[in-house]
């Protein structure tokens, strides 16, 4: 009986090989324990699928993109990269690359030059993966859900604070506009005045234009119209010579290569709105972005606006600021419980006008909202609610005051973000960070701490202080949360995780939005590029056919990217010598007729015997049987022959290799493959039922 006379042996030294009779008996044994092998099994388990990836994201960036098994910004050391790309902004790229057959939905990552990063989840479409971008990296879905402001009840997500350049609506140019170098001069300050019929003399009334090349150095205003949105739209350059107010839902837009120059003051409020995408100066003057009676005034900046000598002057709930582009000025006096949104360039001096020390930020700049996606620096600046997104920056080289005594007042950190500061002056602020132990960010400061509000100070997650602490009593109860009068009763949520940049293993890149990094001499901070990891496991006794399929297990790592191959042996558990080949080269050898790793219940994944690294050509493919069969084992039989043993399987018959699109774990010493997965049994007899059956 085939059973007891050939299967009862298992891994023995006596085994001898006919290879007639081994191949007919072990297809025999195999259906005899498994059940008939359904006629269309041509166990692939790895399938080949195409990628188009679009983006639009109106910055004119070049990115990279990868398709990955699972979230690369989660889980960069096993994110499974499976294929990678470069595209521009506005264009698309096709990919080709190897997938779990079972596998239908991929995480898409979009990396920018500044070091941003996008991850979205798609899904196949008749076997084609299609994927878009739009909007501003920054506002990444990651970037918006992943950090909870605080654990109040009224507290959100900090998405409820983002906008984009969309949130704007931001007027387009028409031909129907009327120029305003065709209207005589006298009329700049009405030119929405009327004739007899009631009907503005000079265009619309509404919607006017300097065209590009020209300049106007006058004051230009409407007098009649009242809350129609009336525009401006500069294409050349208009110098303003006096200190101008814009009221009454104007909009003043300075295009892409057009210019505006205030030479004194100038005032968005009641529903006024200051949009440029080319270039702003002043001389002395402020701009102010104010609200009066909760009517919106708003301003957007994609272009460059300089403020020589002068600062922007920002109050009221209703007041929103949105910069894109590079923003300098003297100072930036924000109050009010205003907000400024910076996906570009900010740089000021301090957040009040009269400001010259850190602690003369008291009341009026202590209301101050702040979202940062890429570099803020403000000498000192005092915020209630910071938000640095990930891989961003905030620079306050005198020092940092935050908080302002109630919860609703926080610090949100994301994924290597940092902020460095001088003095730090905290009056009961809450600081977070993230919740993934692979996550962190950095709060360093160089100068002084000090606590304003006693017992308020509160931190939750994986944020990094960096700095040095006094002994003080209630700044020890922030560090160590066990002073005398400050127990940990009080002061629960103390610093748990402290860093020192001079030896810390932590590292943030160097870049246009991380400026000068932390700890950069440090590896780090690269776009995740671990490869996707696969498993060819062989059976090598046809005869005895214990199947479980550990005889040789090799971890394959193809790496397209890099052109680079690496094969891991990690188990063996034939006992007759036995040699491992790729390309017809010798990679391994075991011929010391022992089991390693196999003996375990729980083999162990992590252990590698022996490791071989190779070139590959661009067009490799494990769903490809002529790739597929580049891997093989040569066993030498104890009656001195050889038997070989190629990773594929023809169609219909038992396999004496399996191809898993994962790094698999395989079953203990003589354990059949069945015991161990249960549905490997149904997958067999037919190939569309339990395609995953590895994963169990």
């Amino acid at each position: 009986m085939f059973v007891t006379g050939i299967l009862i042996v298992g891994c023995s030294n006596n085994d001898t090989y006919d290879s007639n009779y081994a191949s007919a008996q072990y297809q025999t044994g195999f259906e005899k324990v498994f059940g008939t092998i359904g006629v269309n099994q041509d166990w692939k388990m790895v399938s080949s699928r195409t990628a188009k990836i679009t983006v639009n994201t109106g910055t004119n960036e070049n990115y990279t993109v990868g398709i990955y098994k699972n979230d690369p910004l989660f889980n960069a050391s096993n994110c499974g990269l499976l294929a990678k790309g470069t595209v521009s902004d506005g264009n698309s790229v096709n990919l080709t690359f190897d997938s779990p057959t079972a596998q239908n939905k991929y995480y898409i990552g979009l990396f920018d030059s500044k070091g941003r990063s996008v991850a979205q989840l798609d899904s196949l479409n008749n076997n084609v993966l299609t994927a878009t971008f739009g909007g501003t990296i920054a506002r990444s879905a990651k970037s918006r859900t992943r950090v909870s402001a605080n654990e109040q009840s009224t507290s959100t997500a900090y998405n409820a604070y983002l906008k984009t350049e969309v949130d704007f609506n931001i007027p387009t140019f028409s031909n129907s506009y009327t120029d305003i170098t065709t209207i005589p001069e006298s009329y700049y300050t009405k030119m929405d005045d009327t004739n007899s019929s009631g009907n503005p003399i000079y265009g619309d009334g509404k919607h006017y234009y300097i065209p590009s090349g020209k300049t106007i150095k006058a004051d230009i205003n409407f007098t009649k119209q009242k809350d129609n949105n009336c525009v401006i739209y500069i294409q050349g350059t208009w110098e303003l010579p006096n200190t101008r107010s814009f009221t009454n839902g104007e909009q003043i837009i300075v295009a892409n290569g057009g210019k505006i120059i205030f030479d004194g003051d100038a005032n968005f409020n009641s529903g006024a709105r200051f949009i440029n995408q080319g270039t702003v100066e002043t001389s002395t003057g402020t701009i102010y972005i104010e609200n009066y009676s909760e009517t919106n005034a708003d301003c957007y900046n994609s272009g460059i606006m300089t403020l020589n000598n002068g600062g922007l002057s920002v109050a009221g709930n209703n007041s929103q600021l949105y910069n894109s582009g590079t923003m300098t000025m003297n100072y930036l006096d924000a109050r009010g419980n205003c907000l400024f949104t910076n996906y570009g360039s900010l740089t000021a001096k301090t957040t009040t006008k009269n400001q010259t020390a850190l602690s003369d930020q008291g009341t009026a700049a202590s209301n101050f909202r702040l979202i940062n996606g890429c570099h803020t620096s403000i000498d000192a600046m005092g915020v209630t609610q910071l938000i640095v997104l990930d891989n961003s920056r905030v620079d306050c080289s005198t020092g940092i005051y935050t908080g302002g005594g109630n919860s609703n007042n926080y610090v949100c950190l994301g994924n290597k973000s940092e902020i460095c500061a001088g003095d730090w002056i905290d009056n009961g602020g809450h600081i977070y960070g993230s919740i993934s132990s692979n996550e962190y960010s950095i709060f360093k400061h160089t100068g002084s701490v000090s606590e304003s509000s006693s017992s308020a100070f509160k931190t939750k997650g994986y944020v990094y202080f960096d700095g040095t602490f006094s002994t003080e009593y209630h700044v020890n109860a922030i560090k160590t949360g066990d002073a005398d009068q400050w127990n940990k009763n009080v002061c629960p949520d103390h610093i748990q995780y402290t860093s020192n940049e001079d030896s810390s293993l932590l590292t943030i890149p160097a870049g246009d939005c991380t400026g000068t990094g932390y700890n950069t001499s440090n590896s780090g901070g690269n776009i995740p590029a671990t490869p996707s990891v696969y498993t060819i496991a062989f059976e090598d006794l046809g005869s005895i056919g214990d199947y479980d399929f550990n005889d040789i297990v090799l971890y394959v790592y193809p790496d397209k990217s890099a052109n680079t191959l690496k094969v891991n042996l990690v188990a063996a558990g034939g006992i007759l010598p036995v040699d491992v080949y790729y390309n017809d080269t010798e990679i391994f050898s075991h011929n010391n007729g022992s089991m390693e790793n196999t003996t375990s219940d729980n083999n162990d994944k992590t252990k590698v015997i022996s490791t071989y690294t190779t070139g590959i050509s661009s067009d490799f493919t494990l769903s490809d049987n002529n790739f597929i069969n580049k891997f093989k084992i040569v066993v030498h039989n104890t009656n001195g022959t050889e038997t070989s043993v190629a990773a594929s399987t023809e169609i219909g018959k038992a396999p004496q290799a399996l191809l898993l699109p994962t790094n698999w774990t395989w079953p203990k010493e003589t354990v059949n493959i069945g015991t161990t997965y249960s549905k490997f049994k149904n997958w067999i007899s037919d190939k569309t039922k339990d395609i995953n059956w590895y994963e169990e």
